[in-house]
């Protein structure tokens, strides 16, 4: 197609040199990038509902709503591109001219486009974040080793533990000798005071070490007691394995907890760092479908612009394929149409069906049935009630009325719709004629044909 411009030819030539990147060629790419763009997120978004669908489905979708969106882009752009001209421009011109209506349509089609940029996005971001973990590995959790701590620590509590037990063993010794010593002691002053008790007669002085020796013995029990609690080890050393265990939790501790810091540090930096990764993925072809659809939309407020500007003549051009398409439809069409033809020749023509029942024909062949019929054909769409209100003066028997009501609609000359009534007018001529003709309303003629 051959653009012709009205005015300034020179100019017009000196701008598609100047532009001619954005003229031509680049609209195309763009367009394609956009549709890659869309089917990226489409394709995304299919697989997590339905994971049989493939990318072919993906590629029509978007192919088909980006061009649909290459009317609203053509629109939504002359309208910008009318921001750089005057008025007085545009009255001027014979071809290219603009009015209100312009500015609604391209305001509109911003609207729409935004639209579909909006859910391209939803669709590029869904299905980004799923490419995204697939491509981008998440990194091993580092876990801190606490093996030689819990060795250290467990060595210091059976340091401990055998301590408690050397010292309970010691103190098992000493009580044994405590109880040993208290023992002989009681067994010494037992046969003393059994050879006193058994002087006979007993001497004063043998009735006094007898007491004396009771005394004795029932202070035993209570040395026994306090020389258990005088012990004191001598061997082993408690207290000190006890410290020393505290030491060496208290140590270790320390260093688990600056080894656990670090730990969670660095998983906290490699998870931003991972995450960082993983969106710079998720919008990466976002962006680029952005930015194709800017560059679209420039490229095309360039190609208005300069129809504007210069006032283009678009003259017809009618697109090769469509004109292939449209031949082959109306041959195909034609063979179609010819076919059918010699098939109706060899079929036998249709019998005539649906004769009327001559019990219906002298039925509705009444004044009663003409009156109702003409009252709804001059008042097409009357409510039940009021046929009745209308009739009432010349039929005041509202059931001889619905019974031609119903004679008629099964005659199919009345209809009902929604409780409104209408007539079928193409009847009227000869229904409502003065004179029926005999051989339709008279039955005995009807009877006649049978």
């Amino acid at each position: 197609m051959n653009i012709i411009p009205r005015r300034d030819p020179t100019e017009w030539a000196a701008f598609n040199s100047r532009f001619r990147r954005l003229l031509t060629g680049t609209p195309t790419i763009c367009f394609w990038l956009v549709v890659a763009g869309s089917v990226y997120g489409i394709q995304k978004s299919i697989e997590a509902q339905h994971p049989g669908l493939g990318i072919a489905i993906a590629f029509a979708v978007a192919f088909l709503v980006q061009s649909i969106n290459s009317v609203s882009v053509h629109f939504s752009t002359r309208w910008i591109a009318s921001w750089f001209l005057g008025k007085s421009h545009f009255q001027e011109n014979l071809h290219q001219r603009l009015s209100g209506i312009d500015a609604f349509v391209g305001l509109f089609c911003i609207a729409f486009t935004a639209s579909i940029c909006y859910f391209d996005f939803r669709a590029n971001k869904q299905g980004s974040e799923k490419a995204a973990e697939q491509i981008v590995e998440t990194p091993a959790t580092v876990i801190v080793d606490t093996t030689a701590h819990h060795a250290a620590i467990s060595a210091a509590r059976e340091s401990v533990q055998a301590a408690r037990e050397a010292e309970q063993a010691e103190r098992r010794a000493y009580e044994a000798g405590v109880d040993r010593d208290i023992n002989q002691q009681r067994a010494r002053y037992t046969a003393r005071y059994a050879r006193l008790q058994s002087l006979r007669p007993q001497p004063k002085w043998a009735q006094n070490e007898c007491r004396q020796i009771s005394g004795i013995l029932a202070g035993l029990e209570t040395t026994r007691r306090n020389r258990k609690q005088e012990f004191v080890p001598s061997k082993s050393n408690l207290a000190g394995a006890q410290t020393q265990l505290a030491s060496i939790s208290a140590e270790n501790g320390r260093q688990l907890l600056n080894k656990q810091l670090q730990a969670d540090t660095t998983n906290v930096a490699n998870l931003q760092r991972t995450e960082s990764k993983r969106q710079g993925f998720t919008m990466a072809m976002f962006f680029l479908y952005m930015a194709a659809m800017l560059l679209w939309h420039l490229c095309h407020g360039m190609i208005q612009y300069r129809a504007l500007r210069f006032d283009e003549q678009h003259p017809d051009a009618e697109n090769p394929l469509v004109a292939i398409a449209e031949t082959i439809k109306n041959g195909i069409a034609n063979i179609l149409w010819r076919a059918k033809a010699r098939i109706m020749e060899m079929l036998p023509e249709d019998e005539i069906h649906g004769l009327t029942r001559v019990d219906l024909l002298a039925k509705i062949n009444t004044d009663i049935c003409h009156a109702v019929y003409r009252h709804i054909l001059q008042n097409p769409g009357i409510n039940e009630m009021l046929i009745y209100t209308g009739l009432r003066n010349q039929y005041p028997d509202t059931a001889k009325v619905r019974e031609a009501l119903r004679l008629l609609k099964t005659a199919r000359l009345v209809f009902e719709n929604s409780h409104t009534w209408t007539a079928d007018a193409n009847q009227a001529a000869f229904f409502t004629a003065n004179q029926p003709p005999v051989n339709i309303f008279d039955p005995n003629s009807f009877a006649a044909f049978q």
